[in-house]
C-alpha cells in the first residue's frame, strides 16, 4: 500500500557526476533497518512493485524498518565504482537518519541485494561495523570480482545467499529461520 511508506529522492555525486537515487522508507520502531539494493537500473519499487510488497511483509513480520533504494547507472562513468559509491551514500543517508527511520541512533543494518546490488554489498559491507547481516541474491561481479571476494573475506557478520528475492527468503535469513549461509 502506498500510504505505508515515504518516498524520497536524494542527489549523490562524486567524480562521475551528480544523479538521483530514489528510496522508499518503511518506518518501524524496531532496532534494525534492512536496506534493499537491487540490480543495475532497477527502481526502488521493483518490477510490479515486488520490493514494496517484500518491504511491507518483512517490516510487519520481523519488526524492522525497511529501506528500498534504486540502482541507477550512467554511460558517462565507471559502473564498478558507481555501484559501490552509491551504496555507501545510501548507507550513510540511512544511518544519519536512523532516528527518524527506526527510532534508534545506532541500529543494526542488514543489507539485501540482487545481481549488481548484491555485488556491491559483498564488496563494501565490511566497511560498516553496524552491518550485521547480508543476503546476496544472484550476485554478479559488476562491483569488481576482486573487490567482491576481498569484501566477503573481510565481512565479520552473517552472510546468506538465496536463489531469488522474496519476503520468505528475507525473513528466513534475517528474522529467525536461517537461510543458506555462505
Amino acid at each position: 500500500m502506498r500510504e505505508d511508506f515515504i518516498e524520497t529522492d536524494f542527489q549523490v555525486g562524486a567524480y562521475y557526476g551528480v544523479h538521483v537515487i530514489s528510496m522508499g522508507i518503511h518506518h518501524n520502531r524496531g532496532k534494525t533497518i534492512i536496506i534493499n539494493y537491487p540490480g543495475r537500473n532497477e527502481t526502488a519499487d521493483g518490477r510490479g512493485e515486488e520490493y514494496i510488497e517484500i518491504a511491507n511483509s518483512v517490516r510487519e513480520r520481523c519488526n524492522v524498518a525497511f529501506v528500498r533504494a534504486s540502482n541507477p547507472s550512467s554511460e558517462s562513468c565507471d559502473y564498478r565504482s558507481m555501484v559501490k559509491q552509491n551504496l555507501r551514500q545510501i548507507i550513510e543517508y540511512v544511518t544519519s537518519n536512523s532516528d527518524d527511520i527506526c527510532g534508534a541512533a545506532m541500529p543494526d543494518i542488514y543489507l539485501t541485494g540482487v545481481s549488481a546490488g548484491a555485488s556491491a554489498i559483498a564488496a563494501i559491507a565490511c566497511e560498516y561495523p553496524q552491518v550485521k547481516k547480508i543476503l546476496l541474491v544472484r550476485f554478479s561481479d559488476e562491483a569488481g570480482g576482486e573487490d567482491v571476494l576481498s569484501g566477503l573475506s573481510l565481512f565479520a557478520g552473517e552472510s546468506y545467499t538465496a536463489p531469488w528475492l522474496n519476503d520468505e527468503e528475507v525473513i528466513r535469513a534475517f528474522c529467525g529461520d536461517k537461510g543458506t549461509r555462505l
